[in-house]
């Protein structure tokens, strides 16, 4: 019996060895999604009246975007794009350049950028036009940990540099929507979830309801009640900690556990063993479906 139990671990450990990994991003745009991350905390932390969806992947038949944040804050919406670009920032002709100087050369390297007012208001759009409703969603670009920014005047552009100052414009200004229709349509809309792995690896999208139904003391968590996911790796299991809402943590082991995760209709499947953290989106409209425990087996981790 003892035997048997070790050439299983062997087995098991050999197997997870060879799972695939999700697959690399550019150093740029992981430091883009940590800075996104932090910005979701400093407003959370400023501002714990509003609700955010972070993260919205909208995909229609004009185009795919994103929108990095959708906030509500009463009967007013606001679609937030962040940029965590590094130097000065100049805005000329509705184009951007970033302007760095290098500390050995003594030179300014110019790198032109993408307008990310163009970028949120198309966002706004086709979201808009993938779920139909009469609102009206405020544009704001956030400036990131940079105050050094040049915008040219005329159209009407609304951004920010300082966490409070963003804050304050949510709560006193930006256009108001009729009766209920801007949570109707918050309501409609799906942040991603985040899988990180090793150092400059990422993946965005939606993971399944029952990939994520963990039994921990007498218990059965779900999505619902997860907020992020640790996970630590040994030979042939991994350690999994629920960072849950409410503010507890919950560590159940599991040998082989795996999910899928849909993005952009296609659906993939990954390996906790291939995972270091779990950052979850808000609830999916179709959670409402299942109940807390229900649709779960007892000691199914992550099918």
């Amino acid at each position: 019996m003892f035997i048997k139990k070790i050439f299983h671990k062997i087995g098991i450990g050999l197997k997870r060895k060879f799972q695939k990994s999700i697959p690399s991003v550019e150093p740029e745009k992981l430091y883009g999604k940590q800075g996104e991350l932090k910005f979701f905390e400093e407003l959370k932390n400023v501002l714990p009246s509003c609700e955010m969806k972070n993260n919205i992947i909208v995909s229609s038949d004009k185009g795919d975007a994103e929108i990095d944040s959708l906030i509500l804050y009463r009967n007013k919406l606001f679609a937030v794009e962040i940029k965590n670009w590094k130097g000065k920032q100049i805005e000329h002709e509705g184009k951007f350049y970033s302007y760095k100087r290098d500390k050995y050369l003594g030179i300014n390297h110019i790198k032109p950028n993408k307008s990310p007012f163009d970028q949120v208001n198309r966002a706004i759009g086709l979201l808009k036009r993938t779920i139909n409703g009469n609102v009206w969603i405020n544009a704001i670009v956030y400036f990131q940990n940079n105050r050094d920014i040049s915008i040219e005047s005329g159209a009407e552009k609304v951004w920010f540099s300082d966490i409070n100052e963003l804050a304050d414009y949510i709560r006193l200004q930006g256009k108001v929507c009729y009766g209920n229709t801007a949570r109707d349509f918050f309501g409609k809309c799906v942040a991603s979830d985040c899988l990180f792995a090793t150092e400059r690896k990422f993946l965005q999208g939606n993971i399944s309801f029952e990939s994520l139904c963990f039994a921990a003391d007498g218990c059965m968590f779900t999505r619902n009640d997860i907020k992020s996911i640790h996970i630590k790796h040994k030979w042939s299991f991994d350690n999994i900690t629920l960072r849950l809402k409410n503010g507890e943590e919950k560590t159940v082991k599991a040998e082989n556990a795996k999910l899928n995760i849909t993005i952009r209709e296609k659906t993939y499947e990954y390996f906790f063993s291939k995972l270091a953290n779990i950052e979850l989106g808000y609830a999916l409209p179709e959670e409402k479906r299942y109940g807390r425990i229900r649709q779960c087996k007892e000691g199914k981790y992550g099918r």
